[in-house]
């Protein structure tokens, strides 16, 4: 997946991917 995809994805549903998400926006 990818993150424009993360609402279809259901990144709350996903600890792995949201933990991604919220990385990247630390880095931004």
């Amino acid at each position: 997946g990818g993150q424009e995809n993360a609402n279809e994805d259901a990144p709350e549903n996903n600890p792995s991917y949201t933990t991604v998400y919220v990385g990247n926006l630390a880095h931004e």
